[in-house]
């Protein structure tokens, strides 16, 4: 029987996400979390982005976010559009993500394995790497099968945390105490009345790792796409905890194939990666 966890209540949920204490703690910097915030808006969905967009996305005063794009962009972090009076990614913050990429150092090591593990399971299928970003999982890295249909997801995209075959795994893999604050922070995210169902979907994905070692995941990411996702932590690099993932569109990837085969093909490689030394295979 799976016991329903009750989440800390952390006051006005200002706590960052990374789980650490908000504007309560004299450590925090809230002037450097509300820029922070401005750039995690821009996504490959989103690219470009203007102050009152940026303002409703994250809920700051306008006049806030002014500063913090001017600032932003005064630094090169952001590039300002004025034909549109609209900003950009700036390139600056491409060497935060190719030094973060280098930090984890087990992509080059897992590709491979991720490549046979996607040729398994078959035409359309992507196995991707990923770790967390506040309440989505984003793409380190992505090996896909050859077919016509497949996921148009690659490094860099974002998916749900609380949703996603592969967020759910990475769920499963948190010390109890860390993955409580994670919760509540899906909690605040997704809204009371949304909360028990996908409280539901995690307790139930995280049983099934502790039980098989992977979760299943069948249309509950996206409509008539079906995944299998599992936690994996490096045993080299920064060790930091990521989650690793099968998937496909369902009519391709079936439930039983993919709880049957792949699943376990799965909990195979991350024992090979656990086990490697860091050298591509």
């Amino acid at each position: 029987m799976r016991k329903r966890i009750r989440t800390p209540d952390d006051g006005d949920g200002s706590a960052g996400p990374g789980g650490r204490a908000g504007v309560d703690d004299r450590q925090f910097v809230v002037a450097l979390h509300r820029g922070l915030e401005v750039l995690r808006c821009f996504e490959k969905g989103s690219p470009v982005l203007g102050n009152q967009e940026l303002a409703q996305r994250t809920r700051l005063p306008k006049a806030t976010v002014s500063r913090l794009t001017y600032t932003l962009s005064s630094l090169g972090y952001l590039d300002y559009l004025e034909e549109i009076s609209k900003y950009r990614i700036g390139i600056p913050v491409l060497n935060l993500g190719f030094a973060c990429l280098a930090g984890v150092g087990v992509q080059e090591t897992a590709r491979p394995m991720m490549r046979r593990l996607a040729e398994f399971a078959g035409r359309g299928a992507v196995v991707a790497m990923a770790g967390r970003d506040d309440v989505k999982m984003i793409f380190i890295a992505v090996e896909r099968a050859g077919g016509l249909v497949s996921l148009q997801l690659d490094v860099g995209s974002r998916v749900s945390l609380s949703r996603s075959g592969i967020g759910r795994g990475y769920l499963a893999g948190l010390p109890e105490t860390e993955r409580l604050v994670v919760m509540q922070r899906i909690r605040d995210h997704v809204g009371e009345a949304n909360w028990p169902r996908i409280e539901d979907g995690i307790l139930r994905s995280i049983d099934e790792v502790r039980t098989q070692g992977f979760c299943l995941n069948v249309g509950e990411w996206q409509e008539g796409v079906t995944s299998v996702g599992a936690p994996f932590r490096p045993p080299y690099g920064d060790g930091r905890l990521l989650a690793l993932n099968c998937g496909g569109a369902s009519f391709q990837l079936p439930r039983d194939v993919m709880k049957n085969e792949v699943g376990p093909k799965l909990v195979e490689m991350i024992r090979e990666l656990e086990s490697s030394k860091g050298q591509p295979q």
